[in-house]
């Protein structure tokens, strides 16, 4: 049975095949009372015109749907038979049925573009985060890099990705194996003729000074080494400022000096020649385990 609570005065009563029989006036004692006859009714307006509850099929789209055709229910109430081409529009599509689901048509809509920006937002941070920005070209793929969660003696934990010196380093200072081993940087090259760390690359002593000051007894050399390109002695120079460079970052980070030497590889051990490139290689750092 339809619940009276639906129903509401002012909204249209039509029969089952969508002819309007009337409009409600009140509803009360199970029934409900029609406000005026159908279009082009001939009923009398002061006769009471009622409707048992009972005879309503469903309430949808602002109307109320009987079980009976309209002109059964006005053969039932004595009215001469509604005009059948006065049919209400078909249920769900008139203006109204529409305007009730554009709100959330329009809703949808803006969701899908929230979200689609989001997606690129995102994408776009992923490529800064892994090559940097103004590194990746347009079309390059790039991926994530894969890091570790690494416990430290200290307590504290660190994000580490494999095959850096800092991964390797904490790797050789928790293991068993003898001092005296000797680690690139991965991270760590010089402009030509330059002995200042660039700025993008302070992090990576940074992460460096967390792990020596996890393993308190450990005891560093740097080395700094140069390309071909200068006189031998400068380049000896060179590579000794490159080192102290390193070492003073270290001690900014809260590594005492005592812990970290210095020391110049010059135009040393050449790990590639000047003439194949641009000696970046060989304007490199490295770090050597004294003690742990």
């Amino acid at each position: 049975m339809t619940d009276r609570s639906e129903i509401k005065d002012g909204m249209a009563v039509v029969g089952s095949d969508g002819v309007p029989v009337g409009t409600v006036g009140d509803v009360k004692a199970g029934r409900i009372a029609l406000a005026r006859p159908a279009a082009g009714s001939d009923a009398d307006l002061a006769t009471p015109r009622h409707i048992a509850l009972a005879r309503v099929d469903r309430v949808a789209d602002d109307r109320i749907y009987l079980a009976d055709t309209a002109a059964r229910v006005a053969e039932a109430l004595g009215e001469p038979t509604p005009d059948p081409g006065l049919t209400a529009p078909p249920r769900g599509r008139g203006p109204r049925a529409l305007g009730g689901y554009l709100p959330y048509l329009l809703a949808l809509v803006g969701l899908l573009l929230l979200f689609g920006l989001y997606r690129g937002c995102v994408d776009s941070r992923e490529q800064e985060l892994v090559a940097g920005p103004g590194q990746l070209e347009r079309g390059e793929v790039s991926a994530i890099p894969i890091v570790e969660q690494v416990a430290l003696p200290d307590g504290s934990r660190l994000s580490l990705e494999p095959g850096t010196l800092t991964f390797q380093l904490q790797r050789y200072l928790s293991g068993r194996d003898p001092a005296g081993r000797t680690l690139p940087f991965d991270r760590l090259t010089f402009d030509p003729g330059s002995a200042v760390i660039r700025t993008a690359e302070r992090p990576a002593v940074d992460v460096l000074a967390r792990v020596l000051r996890a393993y308190p007894n450990a005891r560093v050399r740097v080395v700094g080494y140069t390309d071909a390109q200068g006189p031998a002695a400068a380049d000896v120079d060179l590579g000794r400022k490159r080192a102290e460079a390193v070492a003073a970052a270290l001690g900014m980070s809260g590594i005492p000096r005592a812990r970290v030497a210095a020391a110049s590889g010059g135009q040393a051990a050449p790990v590639a020649t000047d003439a194949a490139g641009s000696g970046q290689a060989e304007r490199r750092t490295e770090l050597v385990v004294v003690a742990k």
